[in-house]
């Protein structure tokens, strides 16, 4: 089934309006709602999560203005196209596999005339992209910070069952990544985001060691704090689902990280907001946070049916917690080392309904604070 029949006719529109209303409430600064509301992000489509009701994704495939690539195009290879034409340039991608490692240097948006699917066949085409042997499939290196890259409905998977390169790089520039498909392999993390500003937006992002690695955000040079946005992905089937180094910058609403064998989000020395996302199923626990100082922020996600316990954090850890739903967990719904953190996580004036999780030497292990409804049970994971 392709990505916007199937698991995109499972969204929501939300508009910019919308979205900056959820940052608002969020408590975030006046830089970060400048972001939120920028002119250059359109209407976000997000997946259903709990307490989000579903309507079809609409929108076009179609672009004015491109020059198409493909069997009977003006380019055969998206290499070629790239390499021949000018910054600006927008790609139109027909159907059909293409074997490219790219390094980006100048702005480009290339998008594919027909959505990513999970299965490349006659009935469900799809644009395919294959790097070659042992090397990123496309590096984003622009020359100039404030310059960006569109990538759009395509798919991209490794070539064989080991990865010795993250499929998407991104090193300066502004990175529009959408609808698309990225697989990799357990070696290697799928998308590595190690500077500039990205808006990561209703994609499959699948089968690696990581699934999204937020290194670092470089600073705007627009004048805002930069930020890297994941909005209303599946980030399924890694080892670690989402994992944030050193970034107080990443803003992550709306997804569904799930069934990662590890943990669904790993915070190491980074900050950030994830709010509104469904995190369950993961094999050693729905989120870790490292040793820091950052304080991220988690609000309104349902933490859910992980193996082991929902929340792992270490002592001296300034992590925020508020109006979650935690249930269903192999383990403590909060295992912590931080008895400050453990008794602000029970005041229930932060609103975290907790129940259904095993009692442990934790007090917050068990029923701290159950829904208002005690007939309310655990929401599967999708």
């Amino acid at each position: 089934m392709s990505l916007s029949m199937g698991k995109m006719s499972m969204m929501k529109r939300l508009t910019c309006s919308s979205l900056l209303a959820l940052v608002m409430a969020l408590g975030l600064s006046a830089q970060d709602r400048a972001v939120a509301q920028s002119n250059d992000g359109p209407t976000f489509d997000l997946p259903r999560v709990p307490g989000v009701g579903a309507v079809p994704s609409s929108g076009s495939t179609s672009v004015r203005g491109a020059i198409t690539v493909g069997p009977k195009g003006r380019f055969k290879s998206i290499r070629a196209a790239v390499q021949a034409l000018g910054p600006g340039a927008t790609l139109s991608v027909a159907p059909g596999t293409y074997s490219s490692s790219l390094v980006l240097t100048e702005p480009v948006s290339i998008i594919a005339q027909t959505p990513a699917s999970d299965n490349c066949t006659a009935l469900a085409r799809c644009t395919q992209i294959i790097p070659d042997d042992n090397k990123v499939c496309i590096t984003i290196r622009m020359k100039k910070p404030q310059d960006r890259v569109r990538l759009s409905g395509l798919k991209i998977t490794p070539k064989g069952s080991y990865r010795s390169q993250p499929c998407i790089i991104l090193e300066q520039g502004y990175l529009v990544l959408e609808n698309s498909i990225i697989q990799s392999t357990k070696h290697y993390p799928v998308v590595v985001l190690r500077g500039g500003e990205s808006r990561i937006q209703n994609n499959d992002i699948q089968g690696g060691l990581v699934g999204v690695q937020v290194d670092v955000a470089s600073r705007s040079v627009l004048g805002e704090e930069a930020g890297h946005y994941l909005i209303g992905n599946r980030i399924e089937n890694n080892e670690t689902g989402l994992r944030v180094n050193y970034s107080t910058k990443t803003f992550a609403f709306l997804n569904l990280i799930s069934n990662n064998s590890t943990y669904g989000i790993a915070v190491y020395d980074g900050g950030g907001y994830y709010a509104a996302n469904g995190i369950g199923g993961n094999g050693q626990g729905g989120i870790y946070i490292g040793p820091n100082d950052q304080g991220p922020i988690f609000a309104s996600n349902t933490i859910n049916f992980n193996g082991a316990s929902a929340i792992t954090t270490h002592a001296g850890e300034r992590a925020q917690f508020q109006s979650n739903t935690i249930c269903g967990n192999g383990g403590l719904a909060f295992s912590t080392m931080a008895s400050s953190l453990e008794q602000a996580l029970m005041n229930p004036a932060l609103g975290n309904i907790v129940f259904d999780n095993p009692v442990g030497s934790n007090a917050s292990g068990g029923l701290f604070r159950r829904s208002r409804n005690q007939e309310t049970s655990c929401p599967s994971v999708p």
